[in-house]
């Protein structure tokens, strides 16, 4: 994952992963257009082959958009994490779970020691469907049996780390097994891992999670990606 010679020329890069999500983008890039983030901080939607108006979207409301072909959710991250400019990186999703809000509370949060910061779904505004909140306990526990460190929520989707750790993201997978992939990834490497509470969103538009095939990656993701 090389650097663009006109990195470290803004203080902060939100990618924004994105496959047919023309319904809850707009909402995400209004949410963040409202947000105290610093200044001169870009906005990078990674649209993975869309077959419907996410890039249009995106570029109508201003932001940068990278077009890529079929990468996957972790690999659309790696790819606008590889074109992005800033001192400090973050991304969230695209279907509008996650509040634009959360970012700027994590960008407050940050220090020099800070390895990532994550927002911590489970708060008494989750509104998670049962199912995946129930899996996503399991997961989360089972990965702090297995690095030894607790871990409140193994698969956020919003999160927060400095540029000069994108290396350590080379080889992790480019599916959706790519968040809990990362989050053991730098607790099992001995990084500061914070999370601070944030209120999860209903979805917009349809989930492309399949809870058995991916329950099933994102297990074994624990285990071979440290």
């Amino acid at each position: 994952m090389s650097e663009t010679p006109e990195t470290h020329q803004c203080p902060l890069s939100v990618v924004i992963p994105a496959r047919d999500e023309e319904a809850g983008l707009p909402e995400v890039l209004t949410d963040l257009g409202q947000q105290p983030l610093p200044e001169g901080t870009e906005i990078l939607v990674v649209d993975d082959g869309s077959r419907d108006r996410t890039a249009a979207v995106a570029e109508e409301s201003g932001a940068q958009v990278l077009s890529i072909e079929g990468r996957g959710y972790g690999g659309a991250l790696k790819a606008g994490f590889a074109a992005a400019r800033g001192e400090w990186l973050a991304f969230l999703d695209a279907d509008a779970t996650y509040p634009a809000a959360t970012l700027v509370e994590l960008w407050d949060a940050k220090s020099e020691a800070s390895g990532m910061l994550l927002a911590n779904r489970f708060s008494d505004q989750n509104h998670m469907p049962w199912t995946r909140r129930i899996g996503n306990r399991v997961l989360s526990r089972i990965a702090a049996l297995h690095t030894r460190c607790p871990i409140p929520d193994l698969c956020s989707g919003e999160r927060l780390f400095p540029r000069r750790l994108l290396h350590k993201l080379d080889d992790l997978p480019n599916g959706l097994e790519f968040s809990p992939a990362l989050t053991v990834r730098f607790l099992k490497r001995g990084y500061r891992v914070e999370w601070l509470s944030s209120p999860y969103h209903d979805r917009v538009g349809r989930s492309k999670l399949s809870i058995g095939l991916d329950g099933y990656r994102f297990l074994k993701a624990i285990f071979v990606h440290t």
